[in-house]
């Protein structure tokens, strides 16, 4: 998968760039925004893969962090970006949750924004409280199976699996798509 995702990333840049036929892309670095503090999974996880997206590109991946404001911050940084391929803002839940959390934000999340991969998956778990095992609720191989995994564990146990990030992901997914 780390090679997959380089190739992906750099597919969605070339065509950003499309308009711009006479340039090549990139022809300078790339700023990646992370709007979490140093050291944390989000900024871990650019900092490992931004290597091999470099080598791929052929430039430099710069990650900038912009930690704050439930990752607002950061993210109006991205979207006051020129839409030129140049600037790419790593994002986890928050970025969905945040419009039902504040009355007014500075971008609007489907409007400004295009997914362009997923980074990392994070499976669902719980702990038995009286084992203390953890166990993973949902075991999916691809996204087809992930949601009908959600949609059974959902079902079993009434919670947990569908929440206001889910919703407007799935939004962003079906704008997409």
């Amino acid at each position: 998968m780390t090679h997959v995702l380089p190739k992906l990333l750099f597919a969605v840049a070339a065509l950003v760039a499309l308009p711009v036929v006479a340039q090549e892309y990139p022809t300078r670095s790339i700023r990646v925004l992370v709007p979490f503090p140093p050291g944390g999974a989000a900024d871990t996880m650019a900092r490992l893969i931004a290597p091999s997206m470099s080598k791929a590109l052929g430039q430099n991946l710069v990650i900038e962090n912009r930690p704050g404001a439930n990752t607002v911050i950061a993210t109006e940084v991205a979207v006051r970006a020129p839409a030129d391929g140049y600037t790419m803002l790593v994002m986890a839940t928050s970025f969905t949750v945040n419009p039902f959390a504040y009355n007014k934000l500075p971008y609007d999340t489907l409007r400004d924004f295009h997914g362009v991969t997923r980074m990392v998956y994070n499976p669902l778990t719980t702990i038995d409280r009286k084992t203390r095992k953890i166990s993973l609720s949902i075991k999916a191989k691809d996204m087809e199976e992930e949601n009908e995994a959600v949609q059974e564990y959902t079902r079993k146990t009434g919670t947990g699996a569908s929440t206001l990030a889910d919703k407007l992901k799935e939004k962003l997914v079906n704008k997409e798509g």
